[in-house]
């Protein structure tokens, strides 16, 4: 089982001299166009990490020269401009292309697949060492649990079956967004309008996210475990956050008014 193809790719590179924020940050930066985007994050020995996403189709042309790429996206934008006037890249830039995120068998007589040989995920999402290691401790389990052979496959059976559904939220979560990203939406009666309302709803969603710690905190745990996907991303909740955002930008209101429903 595949994934849509990745509709980014990405240039990064470790920078000393980057003016630092008042704490340790990772921040996001979209570009103009919608298309791309500049994150930028501390890094050990006072090094900046700045990495860049570009469309897909841009990628042939931009690796012939990858410097002037990733100096050019991040350069454009004011903020990491003003930031950056020191900067000096200190490490050769580095990158990926578009690459499938799959599912693949991972279990037979006498061999068996952990981390990205058996199930690989988009980078952006920061999960693949975590997962690597969590099926390797998966099927270390499945090893030690075998009574004979005919259990070992049946050990490795379920390997592979809690392997999936620890990781199906995160694949299922960045596979839509692939397909919206792609626009593949818009071959759907009334596609344009949905589109649009789509762009409207993430743009509200990231601002609700990003005016309460609270919920930022919520928001960062689903990349490190600490939030369930389905926790954050359930009707009730994410309703609860777009209604608090429009009474407070759009009609004032002080304090939100409802809370969400405890899951």
């Amino acid at each position: 089982m595949r994934a849509s193809p990745r509709r980014s790719c990405i240039f990064y590179a470790y920078y000393a001299d980057f003016a630092q924020l008042d704490e340790p940050s990772a921040m996001i930066y979209a570009s103009d166009d919608g298309r791309g985007g500049v994150l930028v994050f501390d890094a050990d020995s006072g090094l900046t990490v700045v990495s860049v996403g570009i469309p897909v189709d841009q990628f042939d042309s931009a690796r012939k020269d990858a410097e002037g790429t990733l100096e050019r996206v991040w350069r454009a934008i004011p903020p990491l401009m003003a930031r950056g006037q020191r900067a000096r890249r200190v490490t050769p830039v580095m990158g990926q292309g578009p690459q499938d995120s799959y599912y693949r068998q991972s279990y037979g007589p006498g061999w068996a697949l952990v981390g990205d040989a058996g199930h690989y995920i988009d980078p952006v999402t920061g999960q693949g060492i975590n997962y690597a290691l969590r099926s390797a401790e998966l099927l270390s389990r499945a090893w030690a649990l075998r009574k004979r052979r005919a259990g070992l496959l049946g050990a490795l059976t379920e390997y592979q079956q809690r392997r999936d559904e620890e990781t199906r939220p995160m694949f299922d979560l960045v596979a839509f967004g692939a397909r919206a990203q792609a626009g593949e939406f818009a071959t759907l009666p009334f596609g344009s309008v949905l589109g649009g309302l789509a762009l409207q709803f993430n743009t509200r969603l990231l601002r609700a996210i990003a005016d309460d710690p609270a919920i930022s905190s919520r928001y960062v745990g689903i990349f490190n475990g600490a939030t369930p996907i389905g926790d954050f991303y359930n009707p009730a909740n994410l309703a609860t956050l777009l209604l608090n955002d429009s009474l407070r930008h759009d009609f004032g209101a002080a304090a939100p008014l409802m809370s969400a429903p405890a899951r």
